[in-house]
């Protein structure tokens, strides 16, 4: 008799059970199921579906490059104003001018040099360098020993050729040994916001000039 009442008790439990798992969706049974057998239900993903989680891509922020502001004037097509991208060089300040004009001297700069911010970048004719090199040679340097790379000139050597780091515009400073439109830049800059240079070594105050360029330039220079 109590046999009877167990079997009755179980079938009763079944019975519950096949109502529950035939009222619930497919997955829910699939997980009862693997419940039952002691197995980990599958991970489930971002659309409902069972399958590898995959984690949330991190997000790259694009890389914006600095921008320098360049004043390009002289023998171009447009002078003005232009912002470029920082490390930009001679060549692409000089396009974003419209190139050469038809009378520039090309081969008087260094059109690989990298411009810094607030750099006047002036571009001579030919008739300009070639008064230029008529003057160094009546001072009595070889105007041959003038051209470094392109851009960076020899300076008057001696008494009244000397340049007057105090008066000197970018162009002329440019004929120093070593100072190129950058650091001409610069002096004309610290001239504006300091005053006169009260002796030539006051020039080593400028980023860029140590003793190892005053050394090049001291004797042509003046103040």
């Amino acid at each position: 008799m109590q046999n009877i009442k167990r079997m009755i008790l179980l079938s009763l439990l079944l019975s519950l059970f096949l109502c529950a798992c035939s009222s619930s969706s497919p997955d829910s049974r699939d997980m009862i199921l693997t419940e039952l057998a002691g197995e980990d239900p599958a991970p489930v993903g971002k659309e409902g579906e069972t399958g590898q989680v995959k984690p949330d891509e991190p997000q790259v922020n694009p890389v914006i490059p600095a921008k320098v502001v360049i004043h390009v004037c002289g023998a171009v097509n447009r002078q003005g104003v232009y912002t470029l991208d920082e490390g930009c060089r001679v060549f692409e300040a000089v396009e974003a001018a419209g190139g050469f004009s038809a009378d520039a001297d090309e081969d008087y700069i260094n059109q690989a040099q990298v411009l810094a911010d607030g750099v006047r970048l002036r571009i001579p004719t030919r008739e300009e360098t070639a008064a230029m090199a008529a003057e160094t040679t009546a001072q009595g340097v070889d105007p041959a020993a003038g051209i470094s790379g392109g851009m960076e000139t020899g300076g008057a050597a001696g008494g009244e050729g000397k340049v007057n780091i105090n008066t000197a515009d970018a162009e002329t400073l440019c004929r120093l040994n070593g100072v190129g439109p950058s650091t001409a830049a610069k002096i004309i800059a610290y001239r504006e916001a300091n005053g006169r240079f009260r002796a030539i070594e006051d020039i080593m105050q400028i980023s860029g000039i140590k003793e190892k360029l005053f050394a090049k330039i001291r004797d042509d220079i003046s103040v």
